[in-house]
């Protein structure tokens, strides 16, 4: 009987250590769990080193001492998705909304996604705090201000993700925009917060393709970056320069975009400049001196006199051999101030001034009929030149119109949508343009009053963030905004019955 009783004992005693042996089996299979091949089906480039420690002001975040510094090793023990953006990035704006969301989904799963603003200057924090409350965002917000975080990181390129694993190793890197709102994110992020270290071993190689959308990234990456950003300078004007731009005629401004390696190995779109609404941006021309340099020469107008900031200017560029997603450099800005200059008087001036004024004085009634017709013939000209023109701003408006429709018959439903809002904003701003130049005849402002499209700034912001949206976040128009865009169109070609 005892003999039965001890073999009973010793089965359960075998049993109870084979459970315990599976449970810390099944422990260590997640704690080792290999998180590149995660990583890299996500479109992450992937590595492995330490991660880099830094620290910057808080400006946002539930629970933290907003504008107070925390260090970044302070969220270590858990997966870190470290985000370099800015309010300038137009991508940035569309991709901060949707990381929100995915915030809140991974929130407490030791899971946390961190912002980095690469905004210059300590001023700028009343910015980023602005478009932080306008997009909703909640995550935590770092102020690189300085620039410190983002050149240890060599994000000279945003947005770009970098991820840290709990470990405190560096492990992915994504630069470009990309839609995480997706099933295979999520479920990504699930098998990831069950590896707990990914330790010192070496990156795999990656097996098969990263999904359509993620971004063609290498497998293996390093810092820093083998494609290194752009130098992108806005150039102020001279004195010189400066004394020559006039209210209504046109100047240059130049713009110069460097960077080290080969040519070959980046694709550059033309640098987009901001600027406000008095300023005219009429023609954009290139040139290149050597391999690793292009200026570009941006023709403008200004409308009236006032004092504006010109720029930032944002380039957006691709690596030709990775293939990877677009990413961006930019420019500070450059002021340019045509307010009225008080002339200082002495007494010699004066004196000069009283000649002047008797001897027009001694001339008008000798002069009086002859300039009276001048001014006649000259106000006739005026008007011809104003039909004149105008008519060719409808011509060419007929043809572009022609151009975009075109788009809409060969299947290319983006080119189509993105072709005719920017149309209607080119138009806009021609017809402001006519308004400045003609705003004596009582004709043209006639005939301008009809077309009635001209929008105010609130309106043109909208349409350009239509526009990026168009660009870069997939929107597509729906028939009643078609219709509306088409219908401005038409409206201002209906005026040449007019003539």
């Amino acid at each position: 009987m005892n003999s039965k009783k001890s073999l009973r004992g010793c089965a359960i005693v075998v049993l109870l250590c084979l459970l315990v042996s599976m449970q810390v089996a099944a422990f260590a299979a997640n704690a080792t769990k290999d998180a590149f091949p995660i990583l890299q089906n996500l479109g992450f480039a992937t590595l492995n080193q330490e991660a880099i420690d830094f620290e910057l002001p808080l400006v946002n975040g539930q629970g933290q001492s907003q504008g107070s510094n925390k260090r970044l090793s302070e969220y270590r023990g858990q997966w870190i998705w470290l985000v370099f953006w800015a309010t300038w990035c137009g991508p940035c704006g569309y991709e901060l909304p949707v990381l929100e969301k995915l915030y809140q989904s991974v929130k407490g799963h030791k899971i946390s996604i961190i912002g980095v603003s690469v905004d210059q200057g300590g001023a700028s924090v009343t910015g980023v705090k602005r478009f932080l409350q306008e997009k909703g965002i909640t995550f935590p917000i770092f102020h690189d201000y300085e620039s410190s975080a983002s050149r240890s990181y060599q994000a000279g390129a945003v947005p770009s993700i970098y991820v840290i694993s709990p470990d405190w190793r560096l492990v992915g890197i994504f630069r470009g925009a990309n839609d995480w709102d997706t099933d295979a994110v999520r479920s990504g992020l699930s098998e990831l917060a069950e590896v707990k270290s990914v330790g010192t071993s070496a990156v795999p190689t990656a097996g098969a393709a990263a999904p359509a959308g993620a971004g063609s990234m290498p497998a293996k990456e390093s810092l820093p970056s083998d494609l290194i950003p752009p130098e992108i300078v806005l150039h102020a004007l001279s004195e010189e320069e400066r004394a020559k731009v006039k209210v209504g005629q046109s100047f240059e401004l130049q713009l110069s975009v460097t960077w080290k390696g080969k040519l070959s190995d980046y694709v550059f779109k033309v640098p987009r400049l901001t600027l406000p609404s008095e300023v005219v941006l009429e023609n954009i021309s290139s040139e290149s001196t050597s391999d690793s340099s292009i200026t570009y020469k941006y023709m403008l107008k200004v409308t009236k006199e006032g004092k504006y900031n010109l720029g930032p200017c944002e380039l957006a560029y691709q690596s030709r051999i990775q293939r990877g997603g677009v990413l961006y450099s930019r420019s500070s800005e450059v002021e340019l101030d045509l307010t009225p200059k008080q002339l200082k008087i002495n007494k010699w001036w004066y004196v000069i001034l009283v000649l002047m004024v008797l001897a027009g004085a001694t001339g008008f009634g000798v002069h009086y009929f002859r300039k009276k017709k001048k001014l006649f013939v000259a106000k006739v000209d005026a008007r011809e030149i104003w039909k004149r023109d105008f008519l060719e701003l409808l011509q060419n408006l007929s043809e572009a119109f022609h151009q975009v429709e075109s788009l809409k018959f060969k299947g290319d439903q983006k080119g189509y949508h993105l072709s005719l809002v920017e149309l209607i904003i080119g138009e806009d701003r021609k017809i402001a343009d006519y308004k400045v130049r003609f705003q004596g005849e009582v004709a043209a402002a006639e005939v301008l009053k009809r077309i009635a499209v001209e929008w105010d700034e609130d309106q043109v912001k909208g349409a350009i963030n239509l526009i990026e949206g168009i660009r870069y976040g997939g929107r597509v128009l729906n028939e009643l905004e078609l219709d509306a865009y088409r219908r401005v169109i038409e409206r201002i070609l209906s005026i040449k019955k007019l003539f």
